[in-house]
């Protein structure tokens, strides 16, 4: 396994499917279960043994930069996770040119090795972090990993997509990527492989950002600078093991909140009584055991 020793977390972002709440508050402050989304991410980082985080902000997302000052002198920091902070550097998006641009923003930051993308509106609950199990998979024969799963036909509209060589194998879990598409409907999705916020890229990755010209939404897209990086080197994306919460869309966070809550019964005593009480009382149908699994 080669060592990841670097991350980059785009944080720069609008937020736009947060409004109205996001029109007060960076959506990477919003709080699940306390939390707020920032932190994960970086809690993240440090479990997967990331020395090096570069923040990539925008105008208006100074609070983030507050919060991160109170993890370094452990005000909130989460003591359960044992790991060391990472140091902290922060870039500047200028303007929202999308997801690649933020990436390549953090360019003078990187170096010459390879690093690993968190997105911090994207939760995943799982026993290994996500970005440690990309990690793992990393060697000179694959550079490049994407942690994917498979997701609903009718919804690969709001994913990117993946094709897939299945012959082509890096390990049980592990498939070479032909090709990638950004948020197709289900007539023209390559597969039902998505794109689940955690990416290990090699350096490469920056001269095809600069490459590419702005595509859906009319933003740089990383989808595109990935399809024209598969065409250079090796590619693959991981089927990663844990539960995935988008956190930014208004359902996927209210479930996440309830979830991390239930995880922590320390914090939210009798929370699950309560819940239950709930749900009796306006749906009588069991509905809880899927949340508190």
């Amino acid at each position: 396994m080669s060592q990841i020793r670097k991350a980059v977390i785009p944080a720069a972002g609008c937020g736009t499917r947060m409004f109205p709440a996001t029109y007060a508050i960076p959506k990477e402050m919003l709080p699940v279960a306390g939390k707020p989304l920032i932190q994960y991410a970086i809690e993240e980082a440090a479990e997967s043994g990331i020395e090096e985080v570069v923040l990539v902000l925008s105008q208006g997302k100074e609070t983030i930069i507050e919060h991160c000052r109170a993890l370094r002198s452990s005000i909130s920091f989460d003591p359960a996770h044992s790991a060391k902070l990472p140091t902290i550097q922060v870039a500047w998006q200028q303007a929202p040119r999308g997801l690649a641009d933020a990436i390549l923003t953090a360019r003078g930051f990187i170096g010459e090795e390879s690093f690993a993308v968190i997105l911090p509106d994207v939760l995943i609950d799982s026993k290994t972090p996500c970005t440690a199990q990309l990690a793992e998979c990393c060697d000179a024969n694959a550079r490049c990993v994407i942690a994917m799963r498979d997701v609903d036909s009718d919804k690969t509209d709001r994913f990117g997509i993946l094709e897939l060589s299945e012959e082509e194998t890096h390990s049980q879990q592990t498939f070479r990527i032909k090709s990638l598409i950004e948020k197709p409907g289900p007539d023209m999705a390559p597969s039902t492989y998505g794109i689940y916020g955690r990416y290990i890229l090699p350096v490469e990755i920056f001269d095809c950002i600069e490459e590419i010209q702005p595509g859906f939404g009319e933003e740089r897209q990383l989808t595109d600078a990935l399809n024209l990086l598969a065409n250079k080197i090796p590619a693959f994306g991981f089927l990663f093991e844990g539960t995935h919460y988008d956190a930014g869309n208004h359902p996927e966070f209210l479930e996440a909140s309830v979830v991390y809550a239930l995880k922590n019964p320390a914090a939210y005593p009798d929370l699950s009584n309560r819940l239950e009480e709930f749900l009796r009382q306006h749906n009588p149908q069991p509905a809880l055991s899927r949340l508190a699994s």
